[in-house]
């Protein structure tokens, strides 16, 4: 199926925000969260030089204490763009920003996480705040591609919330891809409409080790579904394949609807191309919005190392999410609110 022959209809899935294309938040700066140079200022005299990124309810009290005085616009204005009638990104940029020291913008993006929900570890090791780096793996192919500067396909990450904030770009690479989801289904809805509804149906996936304790490796959830009006989609092409693998179902015909979907889903009329700088933050609905990676080089006599900070947060507000959706979130984590459901 040749995507570029068959593009995709407009405004199937719902607002024009709901499923956008580049131009629509280029055009307006819908996505925008600007930071004034009044708030700069309050950031770089308020921020904690060093920030507790630990998960106990008494420490996450208190730095939603201290965070709320100089973050809660900042993490209002996010909001308000991640729910049902905004584009479900928000960049959060101003001038100033890269002036502050790399522990002051750990402290930003961890308290902006604290405003918006409940930060959860995101690896074995608990961190709730993870280095986005290349760290040379040895097994690439398997690695988890935060720790690569591989590129990465069009994804949803696990949670309600992601936010990225760039501490050093690279010297060359590494541009940050975003698409509507419900774009991407307007897409394949016009290139194969007969292979739609396989994508609300179940699929197998394999959490490899991002499961919480005494939780399955592989549980059963749709690509797409549809709560109360909204849509939502997950996505993760080795965490599907090999959940398919496993169970012995990876056919012909599932192998050419997960490529279809990663061929629509980079479509370029349909992918938000951005270069995070120093200070920048994005901040994703993950039910709403696919990102993925270029890859990228380093340098390291210049110091031009890519180097972004990652929160993963369940929203103070849970989306509406389909039943078949909730298998997947309960064996990432055990306390996330169910909110409405069907």
């Amino acid at each position: 199926m040749d995507l570029h022959k068959a593009p995709g209809r407009r405004g199937t899935w719902g607002t024009r925000l709901s499923a956008w294309r580049p131009e629509d938040l280029l055009d307006g700066g819908a996505h925008v969260v600007e930071c004034d140079a009044a708030t700069v200022r309050a950031l770089a005299g308020g921020l904690p030089e060093r920030a507790r990124l630990t998960a106990d309810p008494g420490t996450l009290r208190e730095v939603r204490g201290t965070a709320a005085p100089l973050l809660s616009r900042i993490a209002d204005d996010i909001a308000a763009r991640l729910d049902a009638t905004g584009p479900g990104l928000a960049l959060v940029d101003g001038e100033g920003l890269s002036d502050l020291t790399d522990g002051q913008l750990s402290s930003l993006v961890f308290g902006i996480s604290v405003l918006l929900g409940r930060p959860v570890p995101q690896n074995r090791e608990r961190e709730l705040v993870v280095p986005v780096l290349d760290e040379h793996p040895a097994d690439v192919e398997r690695a988890r591609g935060y720790r690569t500067n591989g590129r990465m396909l069009m994804h949803t990450d696990p949670t309600d919330v992601a936010g990225l904030l760039c501490l050093r770009e690279s010297d060359t690479g590494g541009e940050s891809l975003y698409a509507s989801s419900g774009a991407v289904l307007d897409e394949l809805s016009t290139a194969a409409p007969d292979l739609v509804h396989c994508y609300f149906s179940p699929w197998h996936w394999d959490l490899r080790g991002m499961q919480r304790v005494g939780a399955d490796r592989i549980v059963r959830s749709p690509i797409f579904g549809v709560s109360r009006g909204v849509l939502s989609c997950r996505y993760g092409s080795l965490l599907v394949r090999e959940g398919m693998r496993r169970i012995g179902s990876l056919d012909t015909p599932a192998v050419a609807a997960l490529d279809l979907f990663e061929e629509a889903a980079r479509q370029p009329h349909l992918v938000l191309r951005l270069r995070l700088g120093r200070g920048q933050s994005i901040w994703l609905n993950n039910h709403r919005v696919l990102h993925g990676r270029e890859a990228f080089k380093d340098d390291n006599g210049t110091g031009r190392v890519r180097h972004l900070l990652r929160t993963w947060i369940w929203s103070n507000e849970p989306p509406p999410l389909p039943p078949g959706f909730l298998a997947f979130c309960n064996a990432i984590d055990a306390e996330v609110p169910a909110g409405p459901l069907g």
